[in-house]
């Protein structure tokens, strides 16, 4: 059986993916498959991925509405009892990370970590949840999560008609559920800054998104959650 799937979502970043795969393949642990979700590439990143494809390695091409479609593409593909996402640009902490993540799965439903923000190579942000603070969606790094298949099924997958925003509607859902999780202390991923959800052009696209999540679960209470997010 294998444990765990890794997914990667990825359009026109030849640069990025090569650095993504070169870490996954790094991993001294070996019991995964890396779906990678191509979105019609056309700057040499499909050719990258065919050209250095391996057993563990599955290449999917094809269009898709937005990152959360092609998640959900790869989540409905995989074999692995946990599912991870690397997105493309962004590297694992070091060669053991996925050990580590195995080890600590134990009976978990879900896991997640910390995670430090990059760019030029430099260290831009630190994302540290304490174990002694209370659970909040608002505090889970999302690409840190380690979550079982069957869970993500059960919440009905991530709503793509969020573009940007459906990783926070996600983690309500999951955080609402009596799921055993547990919050490990090391840092299991260097993310890329920069992505579409730090983008100053979708910034009214994403508050707007935003909004409508917090207000489909808190109704008018919304306005101090999105406060404290």
């Amino acid at each position: 059986m294998i444990e765990i799937t890794i997914i990667t979502v990825v359009k026109n970043n030849l640069e990025g993916i090569r650095k993504t795969m070169k870490s996954i393949r790094s991993q001294v642990f070996n019991n995964f498959e890396h779906i990678i979700i191509d979105s019609n590439s056309s700057d040499g990143t499909s050719d990258f991925i065919r050209e250095n494809l391996n057993p563990q390695t599955i290449h999917i091409r094809e269009n898709d509405s937005g990152i959360y479609e092609a998640i959900n593409k790869g989540v409905k593909l995989s074999k692995g009892k946990f599912i991870g996402l690397l997105h493309s640009g962004d590297i694992y902490f070091s060669k053991s990370t996925l050990k580590y993540i195995f080890q600590n799965l134990n009976n978990f439903d879900y896991i997640f970590g910390n995670i430090a923000y990059f760019k030029n190579k430099k260290i831009k942000r630190l994302w540290n949840f304490s174990q002694s603070e209370k659970l909040s969606p608002f505090k889970i790094p999302h690409t840190s999560l380690f979550i079982k298949k069957e869970i993500i099924d059960d919440l009905n997958y991530y709503d793509k008609n969020f573009k940007i925003s459906s990783d926070t509607d996600f983690l309500i859902k999951l955080s609402k559920k009596p799921y055993r999780y547990q919050k490990i202390e090391d840092y299991i991923i260097y993310m890329e800054a920069g992505g579409v959800s730090f983008s100053t052009s979708n910034f009214f696209k994403k508050a707007k998104e935003d909004l409508i999540i917090l207000f489909r679960y808190y109704r008018f209470l919304f306005i101090f959650y999105y406060i404290y997010k």
